[in-house]
């Protein structure tokens, strides 16, 4: 059977985990990453607390995911407002993942 633990963190960015190290055997995050502002501290986190063998899965959108509504926000606001402001988070590049991985631990 699968144990099924659920956190809620209301500041992930600088909050460590709440679990000794080498704690769980998988570690899903599905579509939350992008919105972590201290993206390397929170995947040491994470591998800190995942069991030497164990597995990471996380999904995110990458930097070239939306880029249509990326514009269409930027465009609509040099229209309405004169000015631009980003509306959406910035995002990870899909080719620094895995030496993001590298320095935290994994």
């Amino acid at each position: 059977l699968i144990a099924q633990q659920r956190l809620h963190i209301e500041n992930f960015d600088n909050t460590p985990l709440p679990f000794d190290d080498d704690q769980f055997d998988i570690i899903v995050s599905g579509m939350s990453l992008q919105w972590i502002n201290n993206v390397p501290f929170v995947f040491s986190e994470i591998a800190r607390v995942l069991k030497p063998d164990g597995c990471f899965i996380g999904a995110f959108s990458g930097a070239a995911s939306l880029q249509e509504l990326r514009s269409s926000l930027l465009l609509a606001d040099q229209e309405r407002k004169g000015g631009m402001n980003s509306h959406m988070s910035p995002a990870i590049n899909v080719s620094d993942i895995g030496s993001l991985l590298g320095r935290s631990g994994f």
